[in-house]
């Protein structure tokens, strides 16, 4: 996937105007964090609140977009996960994330930004990212837990 593709800007950038708060999980995540991985989905992790919910709906919605139901009325359980198909990608919400510790401020306050075409893109923190990957059950589990911490701990080496 490539992570500057219009659709994925597109995306971005009405997450950003519409003030989505948002953490990109998932593959997108480990692969930002330099283990490279492909995949056709992206994990969002949002804040689960009403208002949040209404603005993400309105984000899909403006970009051509339906929902089978509307993120703004339904609060999804623990664990599960609103699956969004687009043009090139999927796009699957989750209101909480699997293993993090931390409240979802918390987590967005100290996750790693990047600035893609202008917009900047909140990624799950490396450490929160190990703790849901540790408790996955997904196949090659082992082998990313692997991978982050040995990059987690190259750049703590680096300082």
């Amino acid at each position: 996937m490539e992570y500057s593709s219009d659709e994925l800007c597109k995306l971005w950038k009405e997450f950003s105007a519409k003030e989505i708060q948002y953490i990109i999980t998932g593959t997108v995540a480990i692969h930002f964090h330099g283990f490279p991985m492909a995949d056709s989905f992206i994990e969002c992790w949002i804040k689960d609140s009403e208002e949040n919910r209404r603005r993400l709906d309105d984000v899909f919605h403006t970009l051509g977009y339906t929902t089978d139901f509307r993120l703004k009325k339904e609060k999804l359980p623990p664990g599960a996960g609103y699956l969004v198909p687009m043009e090139d990608l999927e796009v699957i919400i989750y209101t909480d994330a699997d293993g993090v510790n931390t409240d979802f401020d918390n987590c967005l306050k100290l996750s790693s930004v990047a600035e893609i075409q202008g917009i900047r893109i909140p990624f799950l923190h490396i450490d929160h990212l190990l703790d849901s990957k540790k408790i996955s059950k997904r196949r090659n589990g082992d082998a990313i837990v692997r991978e982050l911490e040995r990059i987690r701990k190259i750049r703590e080496q680096e300082g």
